[in-house]
């Protein structure tokens, strides 16, 4: 599995994810109006393929309030934390906005 679908884990009670290296893409809404509270995504520095992150995937997660970021992910818009009203840090390894 390299993919985690559009709306794979929407609406559902997860509270926690830590996303394995091998997934390349976080599909649209995928984690939308969800139960997280931290997440996690890492992929290796000698990856040369980057995990993209869907518009508004991680929207509306009213739990939300920490994320870590590794330098390989890619948010394809700004949207993808929107509306995540607790959400306070944010750790990123300079992670890539807009990417194609």
């Amino acid at each position: 599995m390299e993919t985690i679908d559009n709306g794979a884990f929407a609406c559902s009670r997860i509270e926690q994810i830590n996303i394995p290296s091998h997934i390349k893409t976080i599909g649209l809404s995928a984690f939308r109006n969800t139960g997280l509270k931290s997440l996690v995504i890492e992929k290796s520095d000698d990856d040369s393929e980057k995990c993209m992150i869907c518009r508004q995937a991680f929207k509306h997660c009213m739990q939300l309030k920490k994320v870590y970021l590794s330098k390989n992910v890619c948010l394809n818009d700004d949207t993808v934390f929107s509306d995540c009203p607790v959400l306070k840090t944010i750790e990123f390894d300079n992670p890539e906005v807009a990417c194609k």
